[in-house]
């Protein structure tokens, strides 16, 4: 079964969101109607194959390092800015 929440503003004045609403449409007739649906590999209980990250450069690495680095610093210097100006 399927619970969807549904806001309707145009039923009332005051717009509030429905608790829920149940499916009630009819069940799958047949396996090939709901593979149809979901696709084979919702039944097929195999695990999702899932690929390996490229592994990045050292030049990226540095990069990346150099910006949180920078970031860092920039903070710190915006929170020493305001303590500053608070006192």
């Amino acid at each position: 079964m399927v619970a969807k929440i549904r806001q309707s503003a145009t039923e009332s004045p005051n717009p509030k969101p429905e608790v829920g609403e149940i499916d009630t449409s009819a069940p799958f007739q047949s396996v090939k109607d709901a593979v149809s649906l979901f696709g084979e590999g919702a039944f097929s209980g195999e695990k999702p194959m899932i690929k390996k990250a490229k592994p990045y450069s050292a030049e990226v690495v540095v990069l990346f390092v150099l910006v949180c680095v920078l970031y860092h610093n920039h903070v710190t210097l915006r929170v020493a800015w305001c303590c500053i100006n608070i006192v």
